[in-house]
């Protein structure tokens, strides 16, 4: 079954194509909002999160073979570490986005924030246009330098690279997940995450939220929202503008450089 493949990017694109199916909202992939791509993201983490590779697969007398059966199971345990770590990325994400949103006027069509999907008649800018995780489009900076962040190289290829298709309602790829994940690591992203609440989100989760990310990601972010986002423009200046962070500990700083472990290169 897709659960024991050994190609992870196609494991993903078809549970992808799951979320509509449950969510109907994204099935209008041009006017379904923040909070409805967020809330439909959410439910799939929560499924992934109580997900236990051993009963997924079951044996019968020796059918499958021991060997073989032992292997589709840690294909399987594979499968579900890395869809649980990318999915949570992208649901930090689009948390982001929907804070937002709420901070300034509350839930609309995520193509106000992001950019409308590229098609072959119509392209426009996205937000996704002017971050580069990589590094060399000068916009957005390398993830920190930083030996205690925890970063799985398959997620964040996964998620930098992309799904093995685009979906009706979604890219295949996420550079803005990339980039908080590249950033803040596995912890960093439960730390966030830890305070997105409900969804939709209040004002004061959806504060607490931006607060937990780096102040030079949130401003890069909010910097370049506000060239899409061009109705709230002036509104997340304002909202920069009123958030505070503590004293960097040199978690959040961003720069250039090695990340000091072949097990965290990205």
């Amino acid at each position: 079954g897709n659960f024991q493949s050994p190609d992870r990017a196609w494991f993903l694109d078809n549970t992808w194509k799951l979320l509509p199916e449950s969510n109907i909202p994204l099935r209008a992939k041009v006017t379904y909002t923040v909070c409805e791509y967020q809330k439909a993201v959410r439910g799939m983490a929560c499924f992934f999160s109580g997900l236990d590779y051993r009963v997924v697969f079951n044996s019968f007398s020796d059918f499958p073979s021991p060997d073989h059966f032992r292997d589709m199971r840690e294909r399987c345990r594979r499968n579900i570490e890395v869809a649980r770590v990318y999915i949570r990325a992208k649901l930090l994400s689009l948390s982001v986005i929907a804070a937002l949103a709420e901070l300034t006027g509350g839930d609309a069509p995520i193509a106000l924030f992001v950019g409308d999907l590229p098609t072959a008649e119509h392209q426009s800018p996205r937000l996704d246009d002017y971050l580069d995780p990589q590094g060399d489009g000068a916009t957005a900076p390398l993830p920190c330098n930083n030996n205690s962040v925890n970063v799985d190289a398959e997620v964040y290829d996964l998620l930098m690279n992309g799904r093995k298709h685009d979906s009706k309602f979604d890219l295949r790829n996420s550079p803005l997940a990339a980039f908080l994940y590249g950033l803040m690591g596995d912890a960093g992203v439960e730390r966030a995450l830890g305070k997105m609440g409900s969804v939709p989100m209040s004002q004061e989760a959806s504060r607490a939220l931006l607060q937990s990310i780096p102040k030079p990601a949130v401003e890069m972010i909010v910097t370049n929202c506000t060239k899409i986002a061009i109705t709230r423009a002036e509104r997340l200046v304002e909202v920069l503008e009123s958030l505070s962070w503590e004293e960097e500990d040199g978690d959040g700083v961003l720069e250039n450089g090695d990340r000091g472990s072949e097990e965290r290169q990205i």
